[in-house]
């Protein structure tokens, strides 16, 4: 799920958290987004990328196209979810991520729960 052509996008109000720790490319960094954020598309499909690093944080989202809602043909919301503690030996056993997908109208681009730890990526098809 990726366009051709990358958007710039603004993020407000994203929530932080403070990293301490230092590892071989990481340094420490009182302010880092819990959300990630990344628009692509091609022609007249848009893919909005919203990752969530919170673990436990379901975080709203109020989103704002580039476009009328009008000229919106569809949505479809495709969210990957799993357990973030899992290990690879567990996969053998059960599937410890999921991929769902899930319709929406755009009135709920007015405030969309971002789950904890999940990718999502909405497919905007306009007219």
């Amino acid at each position: 799920y990726h366009g051709s052509d990358r958007y710039k996008v603004e993020v407000k109000n994203n929530p932080t958290y403070s990293v301490a720790h230092t590892f071989k490319w990481l340094r420490p960094n009182p302010k880092v987004n819990y959300l990630d954020v990344l628009l692509t598309g091609s022609e007249k499909v848009y893919y909005l990328h919203i990752i969530n690093r919170s673990f436990d944080q379901t975080i709203p989202v109020k989103i704002t196209l580039p476009f009328t809602k009008e000229s919106i043909q569809n949505i479809t919301w495709h969210i990957l979810d799993g357990d973030p503690l899992a290990k690879p030996k567990e996969a053998k056993k059960k599937p410890i991520a999921s991929i769902t997908d899930k319709s929406l109208q755009s009135q709920s681009l007015d405030n969309l729960p971002i789950n904890p730890h999940t990718i999502s990526v909405l497919e905007i098809r306009i007219k």
